[in-house]
């Protein structure tokens, strides 16, 4: 219940971010397949582009929203207690990580800090 608490206050926290940093790459959260996040930084990037779209379809007018937001919160929710624990926490990201260089990844690692 804690976790899932997390994942909300985290996502309203996000929300004001700023966009990823140009140049950059964006995974298409659709397109993420939890088995084959290997590492704490492929765990990282996961967890932003989810976080990313989650954030653009609640901004967004699009009527299936709702379906697509909790399909992946659920997604997320898998990443974050089955997947990327331990070795691959995503606090463990290394400075070659591009997803260091996102202003939501920013956020998201103070935010840790904090509920820490």
């Amino acid at each position: 219940m804690k976790k899932l608490v997390m994942v909300f206050a985290l996502g309203a926290i996000l929300g004001s971010c700023g966009d990823a940093v140009e140049g950059t790459d964006k995974i298409s959260a659709i397109d993420i397949d939890v088995a084959t996040l290997d590492s704490p930084c492929a765990c990282a990037e996961a967890m932003v582009a989810i976080y990313d779209e989650i954030i653009d379809l609640r901004k967004g007018n699009d009527k299936t929203a709702d379906q697509k937001i909790k399909t992946l919160e659920d997604k997320l929710e898998e990443i974050e207690l089955d997947k990327c624990t331990g070795d691959l926490t995503p606090t463990l990201v290394g400075e070659d990580c591009s997803v260091q260089q996102n202003d939501r990844y920013k956020k998201f690692m103070e935010y840790m800090q904090v509920s820490n």
